[in-house]
């Protein structure tokens, strides 16, 4: 594994507790299926996590309110655990993300699951 900026490795532990979260593999599984040079702005990547979460065209009464607490959620929660082991990198003044340079470490484990959701238990 890769070290990470304070010259740590990104362990299978702490691999797995940031993919422990569906919003965070979400965010990893977008990221491994751009080019990897590439940046994905925050907001279409909320769009998608919210289609995924509330379902596509959901527009019923507090959609929008949950919407705003997953924004909440992908700004204070898990953009900054996912940049502060540097599995992303986070411009917050560009308000967008890309592949940081641990990235490689937790891929692997991303497409598995993403590979393999057929024959894993619902909810994973």
């Amino acid at each position: 594994m890769s070290p990470t900026r304070s010259g740590d490795r990104l362990s299978t532990e702490q691999a797995l507790r940031l993919l422990a979260d569906e919003n965070r593999y979400r965010v990893l599984l977008t990221l491994c299926e751009c080019d990897p040079d590439d940046q994905y702005r925050v907001e279409a990547m909320l769009e998608r996590l919210a289609e995924t979460t509330l379902g596509e065209g959901n527009r019923e009464s507090g959609t929008d309110d949950a919407i705003e607490r997953l924004a909440v959620e992908l700004r204070h929660n898990h953009l900054p655990q996912l940049e502060e082991r540097d599995v992303i990198d986070w411009d917050e003044e560009a308000n967008a993300i890309a592949r940081g340079p641990s990235f490689d470490d937790v891929r692997p484990v991303v497409e598995l699951l993403r590979d393999n959701s057929d024959e894993l238990p619902g909810g994973w």
